[in-house]
């Protein structure tokens, strides 16, 4: 029998503020151009991890909280493959709106982003069981209330970069309190690009709260075995601004400055 232990999301930047040194937090001011210069207000986190060397663009905003969009399929991949509501990432929820949309695998749903599968997942696994889970993972506020469909996209629910950042290094480590095999098919899941110089795995969250477009992309990158996390959060006024495409575009320049897409010579 598996004895689960505890695993907090929380703060996995104020702990190396508060530790004994916090030379290893680096402020990017440079990278404002890559926020303000395209009209846009957020932050960004990235960690060496090897070396516990944190780059980080707007501090204060790493602390903030807000809906987490699509990224929480990841909890949803998570607690649905532990509790047995999904069977393995080939299982098939059929569209049960008549042809509204095509008949998805949870591989094809996840990397979709395709809420109404992970409604019907939500609702199986039910309040209960999503609180527990919630609570030993110690996902950012915690508040399912309505649990409802798609309870993450509505704002009450909320999460903060750093805890983004701290969901994605324990699950990369194996430290959150799901077996082995639930870590490893999302881990599978979050995996987009493997090639001989670097693998990139991630998942993003795009939604409108209130009066802001709000976007996340949430993952690490690995280069020569060693992982880097990262976490990109942003937000407009702007309901006509292509979030989405803007996103993979800044996460694209900054690790490209960062040296990660360069050639070995």
């Amino acid at each position: 029998m598996k004895i689960f232990v505890r695993a907090s999301t929380t703060f996995i930047l104020v702990c190396a503020l508060y530790s004994c040194s916090n030379n290893n937090v680096h402020i990017r001011n440079d990278w404002n151009k890559y926020f303000s210069g395209n009209g846009i207000s957020g932050c960004f986190m990235l960690h060496n991890s090897t070396r516990n060397i944190f780059e980080i663009y707007n501090i204060s905003g790493t602390q903030e909280r807000h809906a987490p969009g699509q990224t929480f399929d990841i909890m949803n991949a998570l607690a649905g493959l532990e509790t047995g509501v999904i069977v393995d990432t080939n299982m098939v929820i059929k569209d049960s709106a008549g042809g509204v949309r095509p008949d998805l695998t949870m591989a094809e749903a996840f990397r979709r982003s395709d809420e109404a599968y992970f409604s019907v997942i939500s609702q199986r696994i039910g309040k209960i069981k999503m609180d527990f889970w919630m609570d030993s993972v110690k996902y950012g506020n915690k508040a399912i209330l309505p649990y409802n469909s798609q309870f993450w996209m509505n704002d009450t629910l909320q999460i903060s970069p750093d805890e983004q950042m701290g969901l994605m290094e324990n699950l990369y480590y194996g430290k959150l309190p799901f077996q082995s095999r639930s870590v490893r098919l999302v881990k599978g899941l979050l995996l987009q690009e493997k090639n001989m110089n670097y693998s990139i795995s991630y998942q993003s969250g795009f939604l409108t709260t209130g009066q802001l477009n709000t976007g996340w992309i949430t993952g690490w990158i690995e280069k020569s075995e060693h992982p880097y996390f990262f976490v990109l959060y942003m937000n407009t006024p702007d309901k006509s601004e292509d979030l989405k495409a803007l996103g993979f575009r800044i996460l694209h320049q900054i690790l490209s400055g960062e040296g990660f897409f360069k050639q070995p010579g």
